[in-house]
C-alpha cells in the first residue's frame, strides 16, 4: 500500500477480486491509482468504468508503452484527465471517445526482467517472442482487432533463454506466442533456426508452446522440422483444434479443416511429440450429430484429457461469435462480460448436456484431478526429455494414459451417446477417476523433486 499506482491484468476469472481490491485500495487512500489491462479489458473497458468507481482507467492493446507514456507525463505534475486527453490508448470516465488499441512492434520492446524468478524460485519462465496472430477465430478477441504480426529473430529469442538459464539455473520455458511457427514460411525458418541453436548448445531446455494444425503437412519439409523440433526439446505441443466435425469448425471460422487436424496430430506423434489440443465440445448451435462427431473424434485419437470432453464454449464480449448471437437472439438478458456461458441453445438434447457438465462435473473433484493430469503429462514429457525417466516408468506412464483414455471414452460415450445422466453412473467414474488420477500424483510428486534438482535456481544452489 505505500504505491501510488497500482495495476491489474484483468480476466472473467478475477475481475470480481479486482473490483474488490481496488475499493480496499480506495477507501485506505483515494489519491491511489488503479489501471487495468489485457485483451479482455480492452475489449470491456467502458463497461468496466461504469461497473466499478474505483478504476482509474484502462490501457487499451499492448500496454507497455503507453504505461511508460503516462508514467512520464504524472512524475512531471500533469493532471489526469489532461492525461487521459492527452494518451490515445488510455480509457478514462468521460475519456472514451477516439481512443484506440496500442499495437506495439514486439522488437521494439526491451527484455522483460525476471526478479520474479529469484524472488520466488520459479522453475519455469514465460517468454513472449511475437505480437498479433494470424488466426481470425470467431471466439477469440484477437481476431477482431487489427494486431500487425511482429516477432522477434531466433537468435534473440535464443539469448533470452540462455540469459535466463545463466542467471537463475531455469530450464522449462513457456513460449507464450498465440502460434509460434508464424508467420508463414518465414516463421518455419524462424523456428528452424532456434531449434539448430538449441540442438547445439551443450546445455538442454525444455518448452511449451501454441501451434496450428494447418501449418504442418505431411511433407518431407514438414516432417523432417517437426523432428527437429522434438530433438531440441520442444516437448509440448498445444493446438487449436477447437472441433471434430467441419459445421463447428465453419462457426468458429477455423482455418483448419478435420483433415489438416488429423495429420497433424498423427505426424507430430510419429515423431515423438504427444501434442495436447484445445477442444471446445459444446456451443449453442450444438446437436446430437455435432456432439457425437466431436464424441468420435477424441475417441479416435486416443485423447486422455478429460477437459476437452467437457469444454464449452465462453462468448467473450465483442468477438464475432458474440454478434453472431446476439443476431441469432440467444444471448441470456443476465449476459454480461463477466457472466460468459449465459446464453441459450438451439437443441434441447446440447442444454442438458451444459446442465449436467456445469451442475455435476465441473463440481466434482475429478474436475480438478484431470486439470492436474495434465500438468503431470507437460513434465512427465520435459523429464523424458532430460533422460531422467526410468524404463519401469514409462511402462507405467502407457498403461495410465491407455487407461484414463478408455475410461472417457466409456463414461462419455454413456453420457453422450447413450443420454445416460445418471448420478449413480457418474459416481462410478469418480471413483475410477479418483484411482487412475491417484497414481499419476504419485508418479507427479516423484518428477517434481527430481525437477527441482534439476532446474533448482543458481540463487538456491550451495
Amino acid at each position: 500500500l505505500s504505491c501510488d499506482i497500482f495495476g491489474f491484468s484483468a480476466y472473467t476469472t478475477n475481475i470480481n477480486f479486482i473490483f474488490s481490491l481496488a475499493k480496499m485500495i480506495k477507501e485506505y487512500d483515494k489519491s491511489k491509482i488503479i489501471f487495468l489491462g489485457s485483451k479482455f479489458a480492452s475489449d470491456a473497458a467502458e463497461l468496466i468504468l461504469e461497473e466499478s468507481s474505483d478504476i482509474d482507467f484502462i490501457i487499451l492493446g499492448h500496454g507497455e508503452i503507453p504505461l511508460v507514456d503516462f508514467y512520464h507525463l504524472y512524475k512531471n505534475g500533469q493532471a489526469l484527465n489532461d492525461i487521459y486527453e492527452q494518451l490515445p490508448n488510455i480509457k478514462a470516465r468521460n475519456h472514451v471517445i477516439g481512443k484506440v488499441e496500442c499495437v506495439s512492434d514486439i522488437n521494439t520492446l526491451v527484455w522483460p526482467e525476471r526478479n520474479n524468478l529469484h524472488k520466488y524460485g520459479f522453475l519455469t519462465a514465460n517468454i513472449c517472442t511475437s505480437h498479433g496472430c494470424a488466426g481470425k477465430c470467431s471466439f477469440c478477441s484477437v481476431s477482431e482487432k487489427n494486431h500487425n504480426w511482429s516477432g522477434r529473430d531466433a537468435y534473440d529469442i535464443f539469448s533470452e533463454v540462455e540469459s535466463i538459464y545463466k542467471k537463475y539455473g531455469v530450464r522449462f520455458f513457456n513460449i507464450v506466442d498465440g502460434s509460434f511457427e508464424d508467420f508463414g514460411t518465414a516463421g518455419k525458418e524462424r523456428l528452424k533456426k532456434f531449434c539448430e541453436s538449441l540442438i547445439e548448445y551443450p546445455i538442454k531446455f525444455c518448452f511449451n508452446c501454441y501451434m496450428r494444425a494447418e501449418s504442418f503437412k505431411n511433407t518431407q519439409e514438414d516432417r523432417d522440422l517437426i523432428r527437429l523440433m522434438a530433438n531440441a526439446g520442444i516437448t509440448n505441443i498445444s493446438f487449436g483444434i477447437d472441433a471434430g466435425n467441419e459445421k463447428d469448425l465453419r462457426l468458429y471460422n477455423k482455418r483448419a479443416t478435420l483433415a489438416d487436424n488429423n495429420t497433424a496430430i498423427k505426424l507430430f506423434i510419429a515423431s515423438g511429440i504427444n501434442p495436447q489440443y484445445g477442444f471446445i465440445f459444446l456451443n449453442p448451435y450444438s446437436d446430437e450429430e455435432r456432439i457425437s462427431e466431436n464424441y468420435e473424434f477424441l475417441k479416435n485419437h486416443k485423447c486422455d484429457d478429460m477437459g476437452n470432453y467437457t469444454n464449452i464454449l465462453q462468448v467473450f464480449f465483442n468477438t464475432a461469435i458474440y454478434y453472431r448471437l446476439k443476431k441469432d437472439g440467444l444471448l441470456k438478458k443476465n449476459y454480461s462480460y463477466k457472466n460468459t456461458y449465459e446464453y441459450d441453445f438451439l437443441n434441447e438434447q446440447a442444454k442438458k448436456v451444459f446442465d449436467f457438465i456445469t451442475s455435476v462435473i465441473r463440481n466434482s473433484p475429478i474436475a480438478r484431478y484431470a486439470y492436474e493430469y495434465l500438468n503431470f503429462k507437460h513434465l512427465y514429457n520435459n523429464m523424458c526429455y532430460m533422460d531422467m525417466v526410468t524404463e519401469r516408468m514409462e511402462e507405467q506412464r502407457v498403461i495410465l494414459t491407455e487407461s484414463i483414455s478408455q475410461y472417457l471414452q466409456e463414461y462419455f460415450y454413456e453420457l453422450y451417446i447413450k443420454h445416460n445422466y445418471s448420478i449413480s453412473e457418474f459416481e462410478k467414474f469418480e471413483n475410477k477417476g479418483s484411482y487412475l488420477y491417484g497414481n499419476a500424483r504419485k508418479m507427479h510428486m516423484k518428477l517434481a523433486k527430481d525437477a527441482l534438482k534439476l532446474s533448482k535456481p543458481n540463487f538456491l544452489k550451495g
